[in-house]
């Protein structure tokens, strides 16, 4: 005889809610401007927990409403996608005042930008080239690096959640400049790795195959398998 189970939500169910949870999150942070960084600190979290979160992670309603509170909605308003996303004038002060500092440093690298634009400096720091090559020289790319990873390096007061999209574009011209001439003497390009967009360089050795020929338009190499 079948002995009566309680009523139980499937895991697949629960999994489900949290990422439902955790995108309306990602919506309503991203009404603010905020980064996730920013957004954190509000809290006196880092970056990967509220990451974790807008990707599913597994948390309370004791902090699924503390998150909605600084929307000024409760957590099972911000749960449902049904509901209007308030505006950034009817949020919490706390929300106001962390976009308004958002907004100053935004409008700052902006200034910065077309300061540079107009006086024909490059957006890069001076001696990029140099930097490079002082990296390469350091060992740096003797694993695989992206072009984001390589920026990052170079530029040690930035984190990957306070690029901006000039930044962003700044990394696609790396790609380029890693990919040609002299680095393509001293790199190899390879392909990206499973789920990732983002090709790869690593120093010159003589056990992976199919490199690029140095142009930078073809042959992309995966790792040998």
């Amino acid at each position: 005889m079948k002995k009566n189970v309680p009523y139980q939500l499937s895991e697949i169910k629960i999994n489900k809610i949290r990422k439902a949870f955790g995108t309306q999150l990602r919506k309503y942070r991203n009404k603010t401007g905020l980064t996730q960084e920013e957004f954190a600190k509000i809290f006196g979290l880092t970056q990967p927990t509220i990451g974790a979160v807008e990707a599913g992670a597994n948390i309370g309603i004791d902090r699924m409403e503390l998150f909605a509170s600084v929307f000024n909605v409760s957590y099972f308003e911000l749960a449902n996608p049904k509901n209007p996303i308030p505006e950034l004038a009817d949020m919490s002060e706390v929300v106001k005042k962390a976009a308004a500092e958002s907004k100053i440093r935004e409008d700052k690298q902006a200034t910065t930008k077309r300061t540079k634009l107009a006086t024909g400096e490059s957006l890069y720091h001076i001696g990029t080239a140099k930097a490079l090559h002082e990296l390469v020289s350091a060992g740096f790319f003797k694993r695989s690096r992206t072009s984001k990873e390589t920026y990052l390096k170079l530029h040690v007061d930035l984190s990957e959640n306070s690029l901006t999209a000039e930044h962003r574009r700044s990394i696609s011209s790396l790609t380029t400049t890693l990919s040609k001439g002299r680095f393509a003497k001293l790199l190899d390009k390879l392909a990206p790795l499973p789920g990732s967009t983002a090709v790869r360089f690593v120093e010159k050795t003589a056990d992976k195959v199919d490199y690029t020929d140095g142009s930078g338009s073809a042959g992309i190499a995966a790792d040998e398998t």
